[in-house]
């Protein structure tokens, strides 16, 4: 009786170039899937996911793809991939096991990257504009929502049926259009590597810390 697929295994590509080319640009998740596709081993790979790449430091010139895939029960897939090599231009690299890939947590309460929600002491903000209420509040509690009736003319409060349509920071990276949970953020996509998301926070203080400098030198 055949052994049918019934769970997971994660695997790793060791020593995979960073650079694609002389021209830097950075090997992307779409190379590691055409190499393995093209592999002698593609017929014993069914991906789960797609590959996420881990720098090895911040200086290094290759990375670890991880990947998980599709397998039986008793892990033959795995077994037989063990070990072998993969060509991803113009390097062979080896493919080893690994435990799962656990991203870095991102906490509901505080909405910020790098601890889970229950060690959080911080009250709840809200994700799109992160004033003092559940995300799921917004639309009631939100100060963008309630209108300026003492404006002239007036503000009107947004429609109870209608979803905000006020534009907000995202509370990650600072920038418009998608808030702190969406993938369209560049920590959404570093988020299976904890020192990323470190720099990038570490980026987004430098520019806010510059703005700030920039503003008092306006007021002398």
């Amino acid at each position: 009786m055949a052994d049918h697929p019934m769970s997971k295994s994660y695997l790793r590509l060791i020593g995979v170039p960073r650079y694609r080319n002389a021209l830097q640009e950075l090997t992307l998740p779409s190379d590691i899937m055409d190499a393995l596709d093209k592999s002698p081993l593609a017929a014993h790979i069914n991906l789960a996911a797609p590959p996420r790449l881990v720098k090895e430091s911040e200086g290094s010139t290759v990375v670890t793809a991880h990947f998980d895939i599709w397998d039986t029960s008793t892990g033959a897939r795995a077994r037989c991939l063990h070990g072998k090599r993969v060509t991803v231009k113009p390097v062979l690299s080896f493919i080893r096991g690994t435990t799962p890939q656990v991203g870095v947590p991102i906490c509901q309460k505080c909405w910020k990257w790098g601890h889970s929600t229950h060690v959080c002491r911080e009250n709840h903000h809200c994700a799109r504009c992160r004033q003092p209420h559940r995300t799921d509040e917004h639309r009631l509690r939100a100060s963008c929502c309630q209108g300026q009736p003492k404006n002239d003319p007036p503000v009107p409060p947004t429609p109870a049926t209608m979803l905000c349509p006020h534009k907000h920071r995202c509370l990650a990276c600072r920038k418009e259009g998608h808030s702190v949970s969406d993938r369209k953020c560049e920590f959404w996509y570093a988020r299976f590597d904890r020192k990323k998301i470190e720099a990038l926070y570490a980026k987004v203080r430098v520019i806010q810390q510059c703005g700030r400098t920039a503003s008092n030198i306006r007021t002398f």
